[in-house]
């Protein structure tokens, strides 16, 4: 028992002193770190007065230079404005004695406007005379110009109606010669009519009669041919239009249909060897033929 005892007290006592040393160690790393924190907090605050003291040289620097440089500035603006306040009172002198210059000139310019209008208005008083002499000497000869001009114009008016009358006389001329060749060529024609009137009496059935040369006994002659009831060679190239034809064919001139008409129609213009009578003529030709009848 006893030994268990002393077992449990030194047990107990190890427990105790393994406490005790756990605890100094603890308060060790506290005191440690809280020594270590001061430390710091002493270093940071002795960094920051010798920033600070630091920043206040640089200030105190830089409000030296600053003041340096506002010194020499103000010197600078005392220079400028004196020498702008010289400018000025030069620049004011210079003004006063342009603007004094500019004033004489002004005058002067006045003074040679005044004697410029002056001589101006001598100058067109005389011209307004001269005008007025020359305006009446115009008229004066434009009245006596006019009065040439009536007498001329008089004479050309005479001599018109002397024109006048002898162009009425003439057209009068012109158209009694006209009524008589108008007379003469109705009396041609009534000849012509009077030439070629019907005087057969009116039968409407001998249309259906046979024709003469029908009823006509044939012939007992013998002949080497039948009858001819044409025209020979001979007679066919006695007609000028037939021969003009044959030239106009030969020369190729009627291959066109407008070639045929204007060749169609100078043909019919073109007289015959032998006039035809004016009852054989076709409408289209007796247009053409009977005005130069």
């Amino acid at each position: 028992l006893e030994h268990d005892d002393w077992f449990a007290r030194r047990r107990l006592m190890l427990q105790r002193r393994k406490a005790i040393r756990e605890a100094w160690l603890r308060e060790r790393q506290q005191l440690m770190a809280s020594l270590e924190a001061t430390l710091a907090r002493s270093a940071e605050l002795e960094a920051a007065q010798a920033q600070a003291a630091a920043n206040t040289l640089e200030r105190e620097a830089a409000r030296q230079q600053l003041q340096a440089e506002l010194e020499v500035l103000r010197r600078k603006r005392e220079a400028d404005e004196k020498a702008a306040t010289e400018q000025r009172i030069k620049s004011d002198r210079e003004a006063a004695a342009k603007k004094a210059e500019l004033e004489e000139h002004r005058e002067f310019q006045r003074e040679q406007n005044r004697q410029l209008v002056e001589r101006y208005r001598e100058e067109k008083e005389e011209r307004e005379r001269l005008e007025s002499v020359q305006r009446l000497q115009r008229e004066a000869e434009e009245a006596e110009m006019a009065a040439r001009q009536a007498a001329f114009n008089q004479q050309r008016v005479d001599f018109r109606c002397i024109l006048q009358e002898m162009k009425n006389e003439e057209r009068e001329k012109n158209n009694r010669r006209l009524e008589v060749e108008e007379a003469e060529r109705r009396g041609r024609l009534e000849a012509i009519r009077a030439q070629v009137a019907v005087e057969a009496q009116r039968d409407p059935q001998r249309v259906l009669k046979p024709t003469a040369a029908s009823s006509a006994e044939e012939s007992t002659v013998p002949s080497a041919f039948g009858n001819v009831n044409g025209y020979y060679d001979e007679q066919l190239f006695k007609d000028n239009r037939f021969k003009l034809t044959v030239a106009l064919a030969e020369k190729g001139l009627l291959q066109t249909k407008l070639a045929s008409e204007y060749a169609s129609d100078v043909v019919t213009r073109t007289r015959t060897f032998r006039p035809a009578r004016i009852d054989n003529l076709t409408t289209a030709q007796k247009q053409f033929v009977l005005p130069q009848l």
